[in-house]
C-alpha cells in the first residue's frame, strides 16, 4: 500500500512576504524531505501560480516528483491568484488534485497527505 503526498505551490505569487526563490527552495526541501521519510509514496506538487515559473526551475522539479501539474493556464486558478484569494485557490487545486488521482489506477493506496510546498 503507497500514499500520496499532495503538495500545493503558488512558486510566483502577487502578494506574499516570501521571496519566489525562497518559496523554490523550500518546496524542493519539501520534496525532499517526503522522499527520505515516506519513501515509494507518490507524490503530486501542483503549482498554482499566477505569473510563469521559470522553465528551469520547472524542469528542475518536473523529476523530482511524480506529476507535475502547473495551472498557470487554467483561467479559474488565475483569477483567484491575481485577486490573492489563498484558500479558494488552495481549496480548487486540490479538487484538480482528486480529479487527477481518481483518473488514475494506482490500486492500494493508504492514506493521502496534503502539504504545503513551504513546509
Amino acid at each position: 500500500m503507497r500514499n500520496i503526498f499532495i503538495i500545493t505551490s503558488t512558486l510566483k505569487p502577487r502578494i506574499g512576504l516570501i521571496s519566489d526563490e525562497d518559496r523554490y527552495n523550500q518546496t524542493i526541501r519539501t520534496v525532499e524531505s517526503i522522499k527520505e521519510k515516506a519513501p515509494g509514496s507518490i507524490i503530486f506538487l501542483l503549482d498554482s501560480s499566477p505569473q510563469p515559473v521559470e522553465k528551469e526551475k520547472n524542469d528542475t522539479l518536473k523529476p523530482m516528483v511524480d506529476h507535475y501539474v502547473s495551472l498557470f493556464n487554467h483561467t479559474h486558478a488565475m483569477e483567484l491568484g491575481n485577486a490573492g484569494l489563498k484558500s479558494p485557490a488552495e481549496c480548487y487545486i486540490m479538487i484538480v488534485a482528486f480529479d487527477i488521482i481518481r483518473n488514475m489506477n494506482y490500486g492500494d493506496i493508504g492514506r493521502i497527505f496534503k502539504i504545503t510546498g513551504r513546509a
